[in-house]
């Protein structure tokens, strides 16, 4: 194990809201992204940390504009129920 700097990603099986996007204006049908943030503990080979604080927020898919913070628990709720 050791420390690194990742990167955000798209969440995994996730249900899109539509918004305005501020940055590029157009209407569109946000994701949710998930943002690493502060101490991050993982393996070199792994794409996504173990262990770590996350912060979530709904992404634009046109230009990337993080639009809105999401907590936690709004970020489950949007999750697809297999």
């Amino acid at each position: 194990m050791f420390l690194r700097e990742y990167n955000g990603w798209p969440q995994e099986d996730s249900t899109t809201q539509s918004l305005k996007c501020p940055n590029c204006g157009n209407t569109t049908d946000h994701f949710v992204y998930v943002a690493p943030h502060g101490f991050q503990v993982g393996f070199i080979f792994l794409k996504k940390p173990l262990l770590g604080a996350k912060k979530y927020f709904l992404a634009c898919p046109k230009c990337d504009h993080l639009t809105k913070e999401i907590s936690k628990e709004q970020a489950e709720v949007m999750r697809k129920k297999s």
